[in-house]
């Protein structure tokens, strides 16, 4: 299980991108009419691809190097979009006893838990800044330990940026060159969650 992050902020030309949130249910049809549905994901599985117009070689040879490390399918890898940074996004509320919280994307009412942290977020605590080390300790699962339980009804928030764990969809990867030193990739597809692993 690989931490390095797909190379999308390299020089030379901008991804346009496309995603999907997938669940996957089970439907059940008997002769009575009253359909039986089982929900087999508690968080969805985000499908991403992605295409550009133009790459430099060294763009190309950065991106085709990362995709063989990965062996094709075989190996994650970590990816940040745009809807993936928190900004005093609230996650909790304290309960006077509880002092660790898992970080979490809340979009009400839709929560989703985040397993995969880029550096180290911000931490709120009633909308006032709290310090890492002092005040709490953080995992790179995300996982939140306060020095002392926050009070019953105080809310935590957080800002900052998490990973999708990721695997490419297909063990080929297929590139074209178009000038001199210039390439384009028209599709890379690959899935992915906030959860710690596929």
């Amino acid at each position: 299980m690989s931490n390095l992050v797909f190379p999308s902020t390299l020089s030379g030309y901008q991804w346009d991108s496309k995603k999907k949130p997938v669940f996957n249910n089970i439907t059940h049809s008997p002769p009575t009419g009253r359909d039986v549905r089982i929900s087999l994901y508690e968080h969805p599985v985000y499908e991403f691809m992605l295409s550009n117009q133009w790459l430099t070689k060294a763009d190309k040879d950065a991106l085709m190097n990362f995709f063989k490390a990965r062996r094709g399918s075989f190996d994650s890898f970590l990816y940040a979009d745009e809807e993936s940074v928190a900004v005093a996004n609230a996650f909790n509320t304290g309960n006077g006893v509880t002092t660790q919280f898992q970080l979490r994307f809340w979009a009400d009412p839709y929560q989703e838990t985040v397993n995969n942290v880029a550096g180290s977020p911000l931490l709120y605590l009633n909308n006032v800044l709290q310090t890492l080390g002092a005040h709490y300790t953080i995992s790179t699962t995300g996982l939140i330990t306060f020095a002392t339980a926050p009070a019953s009804g105080a809310v935590l928030s957080w800002s900052g940026t998490a990973y999708y764990r990721c695997i490419f969809l297909e063990d080929s990867l297929e590139y074209n060159q178009f000038a001199d030193r210039l390439y384009d990739c028209s599709e890379i597809k690959f899935k992915g969650s906030l959860a710690a692993k596929l």
